[in-house]
């Protein structure tokens, strides 16, 4: 897996790590026939490198192997895929057709279908208002992710259980996306976000809550559930019990965020220092070239004010010389006898 897949944001990079895990365990031997409904750009490759994955959406995309299409309505024949999976898609569906698109899920899927996704709850629901009212509140607009979420309402866990356990499937729920550290990451991340030239900085602290907490998110109360089930193979129950964290991975997240969001406000901070001096020096550096300027105009000035002045004093010498007075008496001389003619 490339590393620089550390970087994504968390809350996507551990729901691509969840399908990631869960196909290393079922796949055997031989490569898996992959469709990701809902999967616009594709990134569920990045991550599947042994598979061959095809995409499924809504939207216009130029990437390859894709199909532009409703998931509730697909074109492919029965059984045409090893693995069918959806990664938070489901609560964008229209409630009264998400029956209708797990069903789909089931219907070309030969085997295995993954369906990831939050699940209605009380502190799941909480958790999304909090999240969407920072968001409204840094940015003056609404989150239009999470405000589908809370127009539509979440999908039922327990109905989406019984649509696999009526069709002979005996599901396995794993739970993934710790809610309180789901919280505060997509605080920390608003927040980054808001500050200017924040890029490299959010992909760093994503990619420190990669390294760090994927493995301890996985416990209850979770932000969302990873569902798998087989239609020919039982999944072991124990599957779950692979993404269990250790106990020495269940550090408090809590104390990690507010040194973390010390650090990113220092960044800023220092960042807002060093570019106020930047713009002291520019703005020095400007006033400075201005004042090279108006010592130069004042130089011309008084060089001129002083060639006046010369010129005065020569003009003045000239008018008190004898030969000027002798020029001055001829002149009027000529005057006068131009007069009486």
């Amino acid at each position: 897996m490339d590393n620089n897949l550390l970087e994504l944001p968390f809350d996507q990079y551990q729901r691509y790590r969840d399908i990631k895990e869960v196909a290393d365990n079922l796949r055997g031997n031989k490569p898996l026939k992959v469709l990701d409904v809902g999967g616009n750009p594709g990134i569920i490759r990045d991550f599947l490198t042994k598979d061959k994955a095809t995409i499924v959406d809504v939207v216009d995309a130029d990437i390859e192997d894709y199909v532009k299409a409703d998931g509730s309505k697909l074109s492919f024949d029965d059984n045409s895929f090893d693995l069918v999976c959806s990664i938070d898609t489901l609560e964008h569906v229209d409630p009264k057709k998400r029956e209708k698109f797990l069903e789909e899920m089931a219907r070309v899927s030969s085997d295995f279908i993954i369906l990831i996704c939050p699940f209605e709850d009380g502190p799941v629901k909480l958790a999304e208002e909090v999240a969407y009212d920072f968001y409204e509140s840094t940015f003056d607009k609404g989150w239009d992710v999470l405000g589908e979420h809370l127009d539509n309402g979440l999908p039922d866990l327990e109905e989406t259980r019984g649509f696999f356990e009526k069709r002979k499937m005996k599901p396995v729920v794993i739970p993934s996306g710790y809610i309180y550290n789901w919280l505060l990451m997509q605080i920390a991340t608003i927040h980054s976000i808001a500050l200017p030239n924040s890029q490299k900085l959010i992909a760093i602290v994503n990619r420190f809550y990669n390294e760090n907490h994927y493995r301890s998110d996985h416990r209850n109360p979770s932000y969302r559930k990873v569902i798998v089930a087989g239609k020919k193979t039982e999944i072991p129950e124990d599957l779950a019990n692979k993404f269990a964290p250790r106990k020495e991975g269940q550090s408090d997240f809590f104390e990690t965020f507010s040194t973390l969001m010390a650090v990113i406000d220092f960044k800023y901070k220092n960042n807002l220092t060093k570019n106020f001096i930047k713009e002291i020096k520019e703005t020095h550096k400007i006033l400075k070239d201005k004042d090279v300027h108006i010592q130069n105009l004042e130089k011309i000035i008084n060089d001129q004010t002083q060639h006046l002045k010369n010129l005065e004093e020569w003009a003045s010498k000239i008018q008190s010389s004898k030969t000027y007075k002798v020029y001055s008496s001829i002149r009027k001389l000529g005057t006068g006898s131009k007069n009486d003619k």
